[in-house]
């Protein structure tokens, strides 16, 4: 598992992981990804930096300190030990189900997409938002019936495309309304949480595409460009006839954090409009596991211990937990590697612990396909051959959910 740690925590053996952020942006986060061989290296980290990332299956440290291991994972007990269920059930729905609505969700995003793409054209062209279109945008994807939701959440993930401008605030809108539909809220609130993952990227169509897609590091004065879009975006919606208030501050207030330490206004607290945190946790979320012009993405599960990690500093702890339990640690459809070496997509979430879930072992150890074997994690030894010792993202193995499709329509 991938999680934060003081730098002072560092001991040689341990792993050090690299989530997927940039130094650049987090410079105060060490993410030099490797194994901390000696003393003398963990004391210089800590010296520089006040935070890193570390993966407690890799390196040598923690097979002698299994104690350790469960304190530093121990980040999520109070989550997935605590048997508590969504209000509606919503973002649990089993692997199978989801691939059976999965082509009909593949044509549901595409016609999603296209129809934001043309919202989205005619906004660069008149820097104005076509309100109307844009609301009958968000009350389809509200529409949409639960499993047919679920499979689009699997489509989101898994298809890529490489307008990322376009997917990310699609994604974010559909993700925004599973949400709300995972804590039961009513069909209006639910259009205006789409509508707010729609838009709050907005201001950033007044952001030249020179520093919007700039593949390197960027500059100081550009930085600072870039930090001006939430500003640019309650510019723009402000100017619109009937916008809702929480989508007008969802593209305002997205950059800003629980603990103060955001932009643009430093908001903290109760300050920052409940909306506007949740988009703030979405964005951060699918912007990790998506390409991007100065990375690669990661995959759900590392994004997810992203986000986690975060909690109480960036973001509003109960959303972050509400976020996870809708999702899961590792969301279904993930990939992970199990102990034995075999790999197995996650099919099904285990309500009374996330950390184990339900999987289905489909490649074995030598990366073959092998005959499918269903296991349940909550009926096996946590240390034993079917223990999770890593995730992997599509591109990194030879799982193909079109294939996954074919078997369960056969």
């Amino acid at each position: 598992m991938i999680v934060k740690c003081a730098t002072a925590q560092l001991k040689p053996g341990m792993y050090i992981a690299n989530p997927g952020l940039s130094q650049s942006g987090n410079p105060h986060i060490y993410l030099a990804e490797g194994l901390v061989s000696r003393a003398e290296d963990a004391e210089k980290i800590a010296e520089a930096f006040f935070d890193t990332y570390i993966d407690t299956e890799k390196g040598t440290y923690f097979i002698d300190n299994k104690d350790e291991k469960a304190a530093f994972e121990s980040l999520f007990n109070a989550l997935v030990f605590s048997g508590e269920e969504n209000k509606n059930g919503s973002g649990r729905g089993g692997l199978d189900d989801m691939l059976t609505n999965f082509k009909a969700a593949e044509n549901r995003y595409a016609a999603l997409l296209a129809s934001y793409r043309e919202i989205a054209q005619k906004m660069m062209l008149v820097k104005n938002v076509d309100m109307d279109a844009s609301q009958r945008l968000a009350e389809s994807i509200v529409a949409t019936e639960d499993n047919l939701l679920l499979a689009l959440l699997l489509v989101s993930r898994m298809r890529q495309y490489d307008a990322y401008s376009y997917t990310h605030s699609l994604n974010v809108s559909i993700l925004a309304a599973a949400v709300g539909r995972s804590l039961g809220f009513s069909e209006c609130s639910q259009v205006v949480l789409g509508m707010a993952g729609m838009f709050h990227d907005v201001g950033k169509i007044l952001i030249p595409d020179k520093i919007l897609k700039k593949p390197g590091k960027l500059s100081r004065a550009e930085y600072a460009e870039i930090k001006r879009h939430p500003a640019y975006g309650r510019e723009i919606l402000q100017r619109q006839k009937n916008v809702p208030a929480d989508v007008v501050g969802a593209a305002h207030e997205h950059h800003e954090h629980v603990d103060g330490g955001g932009y643009p206004q430093g908001l903290s607290g109760n300050a920052i409009n409940p909306t506007s945190s949740l988009i703030s946790i979405l964005d951060t979320f699918d912007a990790l596991r998506s390409d991007r012009y100065h990375r690669e993405a990661i995959n759900s599960h590392k994004a997810m211990c992203v986000v986690y990690s975060l909690k109480g500093k960036a973001f509003v702890p109960d959303l972050v937990d509400k976020v996870v339990k809708m999702a899961g640690i590792f969301p279904v459809g993930s990939i992970v590697v199990l102990k034995d070496g075999t790999k197995a997509i996650v099919t099904e979430q285990n309500p009374q612990n996330l950390l184990r879930p339900r999987v289905r072992i489909i490649l074995d150890r030598s990366n073959r396909y092998c005959p499918v074997q269903d296991v349940d994690l909550m009926l096996q030894d946590p240390e034993g051959p079917y223990a999770i010792v890593d995730t992997l993202s599509n591109k990194e193995c030879r799982v193909h959910v079109h294939a996954l499709v074919e078997r369960v329509q056969a």
